[in-house]
Formats: C-alpha cells, sequence, structure tokens
C-alpha cells in the first residue's frame, strides 16, 4: 500500500492530460477579445469600480485596471455564453470575483465585520444600469 509520504507513491497530477492545445488556446482569447463591448457597458463597468474609491468602509478602491479585467472577463464569459456581446448580468455576475479581491477594507470596517464581497455587491445594487 503506498502512503503519500512514501517516496514510490503515485504523484496523481502524473495523470493530468491536457484538454486543449496551445493553439486552441490562443484562438480562444481571439474569439473573447472579438466580443462586442458596447460603450454603455464600458461606462457601466468604469462605474462600478469608480463606486469603490468612494467608499467609506475602503481604504483603497479598484483601479482602472479593475475596470479592464472585467470587461476583458465578461467578453470571455460572453463567449462562453454563446454571445457575441456582453449584457450588464454578465458583468453583474464577475464583477465580485473580478474587483472584491483588488479592494483594501479600513480597518474598522474589517473588525466590524464589512467585507470587500459585501461592498461590491453592494455597489452593483447602488450603480445605474444601462438598458
Amino acid at each position: 500500500m503506498n502512503r503519500p509520504w512514501q517516496r514510490d507513491a503515485v504523484n496523481p497530477l502524473d495523470g493530468i492530460v491536457p484538454v486543449a492545445s496551445s493553439a486552441e488556446i490562443v484562438e480562444l482569447i481571439a474569439w473573447a477579445r472579438a466580443v462586442h463591448v458596447a460603450p454603455a457597458i464600458e461606462d457601466y463597468a468604469v462605474a462600478l469600480s469608480r463606486a469603490t474609491r468612494g467608499h467609506s468602509d475602503l481604504r483603497l478602491g479598484a483601479s482602472p485596471r479593475a475596470s479592464l479585467a472585467l470587461m476583458k472577463m465578461s467578453q470571455a464569459l460572453a463567449l462562453m455564453d454563446g454571445q457575441d456581446f456582453v449584457t450588464p448580468e454578465q458583468i453583474q455576475e464577475l464583477a465580485v470575483p473580478v474587483i472584491a479581491h483588488r479592494l483594501v477594507m479600513e480597518p474598522q470596517a474589517r473588525f466590524s465585520g464589512q467585507t470587500a464581497r459585501a461592498v461590491v455587491e453592494e455597489v452593483i445594487k447602488k450603480v445605474r444600469v444601462p438598458a
């Protein structure tokens, strides 16, 4: 019987096989970049990031790079959803995972139980969604 700490144990990573070639990955990236982001959707992503900058529970809000990352991830999600354009719902779906980890909480807010995820969720509710 092999034990994980034994040298002759089988490494489970040895069984991993690629599911896509590097050429296929490059092609998917190109397809994602071709997904249309309307100016109103771009403005929405920027507004979400900008709204974090003035939030009283944050020491440091989302940077312009957060807006860019949100748009790029939304393009990839739209592609995976079979769409050739980004929707506000896709921006909202990705806002928390893309933005929250970039925020720096005020110590008092953190100690009182506030989280970056909650801040982004609050911002999503407050920022006007484009029609």
